[in-house]
């Protein structure tokens, strides 16, 4: 600002009153107020001369983000990964399924005998009654592992599978078979 403010074209007066300033102001009829701002240092308008100019500035200011050549190493660590676990499935993955099919019994019996090569096993009870299956060499319908009813499937082929004896006992009257598949 230039610091002159007028009134008609007279300046106004300050005087020092004790420790304050007191603005002494004659008004006639009407007060025309004149204010020059100097431009000067005044935002006019958006600043680019610092910053961003262009997208490309602001690629180079992206190190460790995701630009087109980091994507594309991750995409090689990603299929590094896929590779690798392909290789640790063919090392645990079975290759051999063994079926068996023993008949549904109202006494307990050996569905599955133990097996330390076991990578899973399958069991589908087709029989016409519940079974009681056991992780053990006996089963009863009061000490089981699992209860499969008459048309149920149960899979165990996770990370841990057991490799034990498995046995079975159906309800009396039934009919049908266990359909066993092991996976080795």
């Amino acid at each position: 600002m230039s610091g002159d403010i007028t009134s008609r074209g007279k300046p106004l007066t300050s005087t020092a009153v004790g420790s304050s300033q007191a603005l002494d102001v004659n008004i006639v009829k009407s007060i025309d107020i004149e204010v020059s701002v100097d431009p000067d240092g005044l935002a006019t308008s958006a600043k680019q001369d610092t910053g961003n100019t262009s997208l490309a500035s602001i690629d180079t200011k992206l190190t460790g983000q995701a630009t087109a050549a980091n994507q594309a190493t991750e995409i090689t660590s990603l299929a590094a990964i896929a590779a690798s676990c392909a290789s640790i499935d063919a090392k645990i993955g079975a290759s051999t399924g063994t079926i068996t099919s023993p008949a549904q019994s109202p006494t307990s019996v050996v569905i599955l005998a133990a097996n330390a090569n076991r990578k899973g096993f399958l069991l589908y009870n087709d029989a016409s009654a519940k079974v009681y299956v056991a992780f053990a060499a006996t089963a009863s319908t009061t000490s089981y592992t699992l209860q499969m009813s008459s048309n149920s499937f149960y899979e165990s082929t996770e990370t841990v599978v057991y490799k034990g004896t498995i046995s079975a006992i159906w309800n009396s009257g039934s009919s049908g078979n266990m359909r066993v598949t092991e996976l080795t």
